[in-house]
């Protein structure tokens, strides 16, 4: 058998190729994973499903807003971190996102991916792993906790007189 040309590849090489970079962007997305701040994990993984599966971009208000809601998970933020959000979220998710001019998004479309994928699930990464259907309820139901913050018990509906008018 022939060796390859220097400067030449081989069918081997080029199969074995995105394998490789796979498992290098997988290390990556674990490194940067395994350096978010405990105290900061859970917010972060309800930002990452969010960012993975929205059917449109994030504004960089709606990621502010969905970094710091709080489930019965984490603590909420106190007001001094709900005024440094945008920073600590981006700061907590760097490497992770990109931040444009007025919207949010993973920085690779692997990273989604990753994130779902049983790769995750066994390394030591694994408290970030998600899957679609978990990440869509999620988002259900901060959207329903967000509703009820701006929607307390109590306030009167400004829409209730109409909604009473049509219906008679």
């Amino acid at each position: 058998m022939m060796g390859t040309p220097a400067g030449k590849t081989n069918d081997t090489t080029v199969y074995k190729a995105p394998e490789e970079l796979s498992s290098n962007l997988d290390a990556a997305f674990e490194e940067i994973l395994l350096k978010i701040d405990e105290n900061l994990q859970s917010l972060a993984i309800s930002s990452l499903k969010w960012l993975a599966f929205s059917f449109e971009r994030l504004t960089i208000d709606l990621f502010t807003e969905i970094f710091a809601q709080y489930t019965d998970k984490s603590a909420p933020l106190d007001e001094a971190e709900k005024l440094s959000s945008p920073y600590i979220a981006l700061k907590c998710l760097s490497g992770l996102v990109v931040v444009g001019e007025h919207h949010v998004w993973l920085a690779e479309a692997s990273l989604k991916e990753y994130l779902t994928s049983n790769r995750i699930r066994r390394g030591p990464a694994s408290a970030f792993s998600f899957t679609e259907t978990v990440a869509h309820l999620h988002i259900a139901h901060s959207s329903l906790i967000h509703h009820l913050d701006c929607n307390p018990p109590g306030i009167p509906n400004p829409y209730e007189n109409e909604e009473q008018t049509v219906s008679e």
